[in-house]
């Protein structure tokens, strides 16, 4: 065990063990590279199944499996879930509280059995009881770890040196204040209740532990008929974000261009039967401003297709799918991939920022040029002609043939890069996990399939467009056969300069067929990101999808809030995790909220938030029920607080102004930065127009405390803080109390709290369970008496003391 003052490196000194730090002098020996097991604070998981998150790469051992799950206090949440440990966590545990994903990755720790175990301050974001739980299953006098593992007690100093190690028993008398660690496990093992224990006996004959495979979730597009088919609708689709006059335009200028070779060949073959030498200047003089028309022309048709309608059309198509993106409800975000979302925003916008337009191009210049030399051989000659309908027709079938594949590899190309990039994005966000544990060669195996599965559709779209080619060759040798058969039978009965131009045509007009159905063939594959973009924008579920008025401005008045009968859930079919929550607020209470991890605590803040979805009931605020009013309106007119401070790329008054409050005096920021105690930091940096890199500035309190600045500038009525200060230091949490108690005291305050000594002087307390409410009153009140709150609050009390 590793303690020690704040700053005195105890973190460091694992990342060191762990080989993520550089050493200056000395060294560092393990007894394999792959005998480590790590939890980090905070915890990475990937977007797989609860059980596949604590397997790992370790095979299934079902009584130990279940042990573990013991240890962790995980069966009372896995009786929430219809689908149990096989319940998706989400990318990054979305769907999960944070003391959910802490104790899924500290089971995976355990599962393991590795020789060494880090555990870096696991149980910051657990509630007393589930810590008390978990520390006794675990490290108590009978706890698993106990068993498995020897422990050495070391203590660092203020500037990072060890001021002891070795066993408790032999602590010096002068650091026995820093903790009593002598009777650790056994002092803290006479607090478990007998009734948990049975209660977890209770869950090991309720809950069924499966092996089945995990859920997987299919995107609707994938079983589109009509991504074997085609469908039209995408090309009205994407005509209209290139512009219809644009369009209109755009065919028109390609039509006139292309007509200038034909008339060229028109106007040479004129020159030709003219036998008087006098009029020579008059056909060059002709043909060169056809010359100078085609190419003057010809670049004002491609300038004005790249700069106006095409790069509008890309512009529209990237907003489109943005603004679905942006309005998504969370229970889409929790059944896909972030590597699905980023594949749309990389590869489908690649292809309509580069190879479509180039393709479309293409096909509509062999388009106007096969229609014109078409014309010409009608006009020369029609026994020529009739070869077009039947020439046309295999051109046809061949490509039908054809696209009926490429459209789907085309797809599947698209697709397996989803895949690819989770495992990249997850492998990186957990890389000192997977170099502790070991794991590298796996996920690097694990890599290379899905590598392997996205390279596969583009060798085989490179595959079948060779064959087309052949194909087209093939069709392109039959016409020319025709053409020399042609020319020989008819030389005596038409005009040699007609008969002349025609073979000069439709020797050519092969070629351009060739040319016509392979960019059309490319067309018809390229259009398939536009067609995914469109399916994305019209069919992605939308947290506003009645798009409901504006409430009048300065709607929330007094910050009273009612909410009546509530059941909600993660999804519109998922389970509610919410039962029957009836609570009502009165303008400035301050109220905090309670309960083992997992309750429903988040859910709550989440559901008012309107992030997760009312099933049934409603939540009023100010007489207005929130689901009438816009969502981002309502949203940015209630202040938030999560564990996780937010920064974007920006100047530190990019991320210390919200988008309401853009109009703010560099005197109102320097004030709420001196409130805080970060100005002279933000001086440091370089001041408000500085870059900020918050990860390389500023350390976590200080993060918080910066987003506590932003929240003083937002003069809303409310004030929602969920577990905002379970990370930070005993010091930085008092400053924080101050803070919130002298300029928020007049507001309505909602505090999901673990600490529970923060909230003892708050107006009331509300304790949850399952979902439910089980108490509501003052926080005297409920501790004069056998209730729920005071078990939590004694065991909390009990851990401080220890």
């Amino acid at each position: 065990m590793i303690i020690g003052p704040v700053g005195s490196g105890k973190s460091t000194l694992i990342q060191a063990l762990l080989g993520e730090t550089v050493t200056h002098k000395g060294f560092i020996t393990m007894g394999s590279i792959d005998s480590i097991a790590f939890c980090a604070q905070t915890p990475w998981l990937v977007n797989k199944s609860i059980q596949k998150n604590i397997l790992g790469t370790s095979l299934f051992n079902g009584p130990w499996y279940r042990k573990v799950l013991t240890a962790c206090a995980l069966f009372e949440d896995l009786k929430n879930y219809p689908a149990g440990d096989r319940t998706l966590v989400g990318s990054k545990g979305i769907t999960l509280s944070g003391g959910q994903k802490q104790r899924i990755a500290l089971a995976r720790a355990v599962y393991s059995k590795k020789p060494v175990m880090l555990l870096d301050d696991i149980f910051s974001g657990l509630d007393p009881v589930t810590e008390e739980t978990i520390f006794q299953s675990l490290l108590g006098a009978n706890g698993i770890l106990r068993k498995e593992y020897n422990y050495l007690l070391v203590v660092l100093g203020d500037d990072g040196t060890i001021t002891y190690q070795g066993t408790p028993a032999n602590l010096p008398p002068n650091l026995v204040s820093m903790r009593d660690m002598s009777a650790v496990g056994e002092k803290r093992g006479t607090q478990m209740e007998d009734s948990s224990e049975r209660e977890l006996s209770a869950n090991l004959e309720d809950i069924e532990v499966s092996l089945n495979p995990e859920p997987t979730t299919i995107d609707a597009t994938t079983i589109d008929a009509s991504r074997q088919t085609g469908d039209l609708r995408v090309y009205w689709y994407y005509l209209k974000t290139m512009g219809l006059k644009h369009t209109l335009l755009f065919a028109i200028l390609g039509a006139i261009c292309m007509g200038f070779g034909p008339a060229q060949n028109l106007w040479l073959n004129a020159w030709a039967s003219d036998g008087n030498s006098a009029h020579i200047s008059y056909y060059v003089g002709i043909y060169s401003i056809f010359f100078v028309l085609e190419i003057l022309l010809t670049t004002i048709w491609i300038w004005h297709v790249l700069i106006f309608p095409l790069s509008a059309s890309s512009i529209k198509l990237h907003n489109s799918q943005l603004n679905a993106a942006l309005s998504a409800t969370m229970a889409f975000f929790s059944n896909t991939d972030n590597g699905v979302t980023i594949n749309r925003f990389s590869q489908d916008l690649m292809l309509t920022d580069n190879e479509l337009p180039l393709t479309l191009i293409d096909c509509v210049e062999y388009i106007y040029t096969c229609i014109y030399r078409m014309v010409l051989i009608g006009l020369a000659t029609a026994y020529v002609a009739i070869t077009f309908p039947f020439v046309l027709a295999t051109f046809y079938f061949v490509q039908r043939f054809y696209l009926r594949t490429s459209r789907q590899i085309r797809f599947l190309d698209l697709e397996t890069k989803g895949p690819l990039y989770t495992n990249f994005i997850e492998s990186l966000a957990g890389l000192a996990t997977l170099r502790g544990f070991g794991w590298e060669e796996e996920f690097k195996h694990q890599n290379n399939e899905y590598l392997q599965a996205s390279q596969r559709p583009f060798f085989l779209l490179a595959t079948i467009q060779r064959w087309l080619a052949l194909v087209l060759n093939l069709i392109v040798s039959g016409v020319a056969i025709i053409v020399a058969v042609a020319a020989v039978k008819l030389r005596g009965s038409i005009d040699p300069g007609f008969l002349g131009l025609a073979l000069v045509n439709i020797m050519t007009l092969g070629t351009s067929l060739q040319s016509l159905v392979s960019f059309w063939t490319d067309l018809e594959t390229s259009i398939g990101a536009v067609s995914r973009i469109r399916a994305f924008s019209e069919e992605t579920p939308s947290e506003d999808p009645f798009h409901v008025p504006k409430a009048p401005d300065g709607w929330l008045k007094s910050g009273q809030i009612d909410i009546k009968n509530m059941y909600a859930g993660h999804g519109p079919y998922s389970e509610p995790v919410l039962h029957g929550i009836n609570l009502s607020i009165a303008p400035g209470q301050h109220v905090g909220i309670c309960g083992r991890s997992g309750s429903g605590k988040s859910s709550l803040l989440s559901t008012i938030f309107r992030i997760m979805d009312v099933k049934s009931g409603s939540i009023i605020m100010d007489g207005i029920d929130i689901s009438t009013i816009a969502i981002n309106q309502y949203r940015g007119s209630i202040n938030a607080l999560a564990q996780d401070a937010l920064f974007l790329p920006g100047t530190i008054r990019d991320n210390l102004i919200s988008a309401d409050s853009v109009d703010l005096s560099d005197d109102q920021l320097d004030r709420v930065l001196q409130r805080t105690g970060l100005w002279d930091k933000v001086r440091d940096i370089g001041g408000l127009d500085a870059p900020l890199d918050a990860e390389a500035s500023l350390s976590h309190g200080e993060r918080q405390l910066f987003c506590l600045a932003r929240a003083m500038l937002n003069q809303s009525r409310i004030l929602a803080l969920d577990e905002f200060t379970s990370n930070v230091d005993i010091d930085t949490d008092k400053a924080m109390q101050k803070i919130i108690r002298e300029d928020f005291g007049h507001k309505t305050i909602l505090v999901v709290a673990h600490r529970l000594d923060t909230i003892l002087d708050f107006d009331r307390i509300v304790v949850l369970d399952r979902g439910k409410i089980i108490e509501d009153g003052s926080p005297s009140e409920l501790l004069s008496r056998d209730s729920a709150f005071k078990v939590l609050y004694d065991a909390y009390r009990s851990e401080k003391t220890n």
